[in-house]
């Protein structure tokens, strides 16, 4: 077992869901490859508690960024596994603690902006989907750290799909480290109500 700082594996998003999935190592960007643009709202550099930003939306979710949600070190102890004979990182446990500031979000009414990675659709809309911070994943294929991205589950049919520019999902956070087949798969879950498009929030 070994622990790492750096970003935890980001499930793969081919073929099946993100909870059917094994983690990945993260890594740098590719040689040659330049990254563009900033995420949203960039953390400080410090590991302190984060408290919430205490601005109400008119529907009366807490609004709550990334700078909060992703402003302290989030490292992940892995193990090794095997699958079919194949190694791979098998991601167990977070180091450290989460701040009490982020821990009081926990089944608070949020309102969070991020870029959209839809994991399931129908008819045109996202019912699953990663709300991340930037757009490395889908452009370049870096991965964030466990901090950095929510799982959001839509009530109903679902909200359209906009993968380009930032929007804002209101909803239930839930924050807790949660995991499948002994694998931590995240620390953030959000029970999605309701999409405001770019240009609303």
């Amino acid at each position: 077992m070994r622990v790492r700082n750096s970003s935890i594996a980001f499930p793969r998003l081919t073929a099946v869901v993100l909870l059917g999935l094994l983690p990945q190592i993260s890594g740098a960007a590719p040689p040659g490859v330049r990254i563009q643009g900033t995420p949203i709202d960039s953390p400080p550099e410090t590991n302190a508690p984060a408290a919430p930003v205490g601005t109400q939306t008119n529907g009366g979710y807490l609004v709550i960024g990334f700078d909060k949600l992703a402003g302290f070190t989030a490292g992940v102890v892995y193990e090794e596994g095997v699958t079919n004979g194949v190694k791979f990182p098998h991601a167990k446990e977070m180091t450290g603690q989460i701040p009490l500031g982020i821990k009081a979000l926990d089944n608070q009414k949020v309102a969070v902006k991020g870029f959209m990675l839809p994991l399931k659709q129908a008819d045109g809309l996202a019912t699953d989907f990663i709300l991340l911070r930037n757009r490395m994943l889908c452009c370049y294929g870096m991965m964030p750290n466990i901090n950095e991205w929510i799982h959001v589950r839509m009530d109903g049919k679902g909200v359209r799909c906009i993968m380009d520019i930032p929007v804002t999902i209101c909803g239930k956070l839930h924050v807790e480290e949660y995991r499948e087949n002994r694998t931590m798969l995240g620390i953030y879950k959000l029970d999605g109500e309701k999409l405001v498009p770019p240009g609303d929030s």
